[in-house]
């Protein structure tokens, strides 16, 4: 007989705030469409689809797993997990759960954290990004593991245009909504209130010593949490272990050791309630050995390299992170410290 016209089925993809999502590969798993990518505007339309046939309309994004993803939502998850301030989002709650295990708890916490630290790459049980029918209610949104939420859309026997399957998209470790769902929009602007000091005391080595680095903080108020990479001159210092110091919480599982051999650490921290330390407390040491005669404020500083620089205040505010070198016997003229803010490319002079 006569063969039908084909039909139409699209539809668009946004986040729960209402952002139009780039980069989604839509598959109709007829083993014969190609994919489509969404573009700007989140939509998606094939229009060769054959009248009478089943599809199922499946999106995936799987790429940045890190994109939107901080220590601020570690402190978010954790005031959740902790009962003190719960996500009542459903979509939220699915983006807490980063080990896809169908609940909250504080191995997601690990999960995440170990992507901030560049120790993963990806997550480990889970993809980027997941999807929901947007036409699905939740019967029950402070829980929506214990019901099954429709993750694709099932067409039965195609049997006219179908325009407006949209979905759902959920960032995954993103659940203060700063996700880049668009690839239009510029960098992250955040606002930054002030910054956390760390202080380290300079000091002059010798070839073959041990040096032992304090960081302390000059001004440790009221922080939830911090993040930031550790730079060192690998050509000058070699690392050897991590000590802990007066920071509660804080152990190695804070720090990543994978990119030693490019001279970077990375750290990243939080704990609830008011953490204030007196001004000489050492929050943590670093122990290194030397390779050549230097002084130390020559060859380390924080910088956003791999982990983004950021503290977070309780009440919000994001602060920056800077190190300031403490001078013994009038090292630095005038001044007894020396300051150095958060620079993006360390010992290229």
């Amino acid at each position: 007989g006569p063969t039908a016209d084909p039909l139409i089925v699209g539809g668009n993809i946004q986040t729960e705030m209402g952002g139009n999502v780039t980069e989604v590969m839509i598959d109709v798993n007829d083993g014969v469409t190609n994919p489509f990518m969404t573009s700007q505007n989140g939509n998606f339309s094939f229009n060769t689809l054959v009248d009478g046939n089943d599809y199922t309309v499946a999106p995936e994004k799987n790429i940045t797993p890190l994109n939107g993803v901080s220590t601020l939502d570690l402190v978010i998850i954790q005031r959740h997990i902790l009962g003190m301030v719960p996500i009542t989002s459903p979509y939220k709650l699915i983006a807490a759960d980063a080990n896809n295990s169908g609940g909250v708890s504080t191995l997601d916490l690990v999960d995440i954290r170990r992507l901030i630290l560049h120790i993963d790459l990806e997550y480990q049980n889970n993809t980027s990004w997941r999807f929901v029918d947007a036409e699905y209610e939740f019967q029950n949104p402070s829980n929506p593991f214990a019901e099954d939420f429709p993750e694709v859309y099932s067409i039965n026997n195609l049997n006219t245009d179908m325009p407006s399957i949209d979905f759902v998209a959920v960032k995954i470790g993103d659940v203060n909504d700063n996700v880049q769902y668009n690839n239009l929009l510029g960098a992250d602007d955040r606002t930054v209130e002030d910054e956390l000091i760390f202080t380290i005391d300079n000091q002059d080595f010798d070839v073959n010593e041990t040096v032992r680095v304090d960081f302390k903080a000059a001004d440790f108020k009221n922080i939830d949490g911090y993040q930031f990479t550790i730079d060192f001159d690998e050509t000058v210092l070699e690392f050897v272990d991590f000590e802990q110091g007066e920071l509660a919480g804080l152990t190695k599982k804070n720090f990543g050791f994978s990119h030693l051999e490019q001279g970077k650490i990375t750290t990243s921290w939080n704990k609830i309630n008011t953490n204030d330390l007196d001004i000489d407390a050492v929050l943590f040491s670093l122990i290194f050995q030397s390779n050549m005669k230097m002084s130390l404020n020559k060859v380390i500083e924080i910088s956003s390299e791999l982990t983004t620089a950021e503290a977070y205040q309780g009440d919000g505010q994001l602060l920056d992170i800077a190190i300031q070198f403490a001078g013994e016997h009038g090292i630095f003229s005038n001044s007894a410290t020396e300051f150095y803010g958060n620079k993006p490319n360390p010992f290229n002079s």
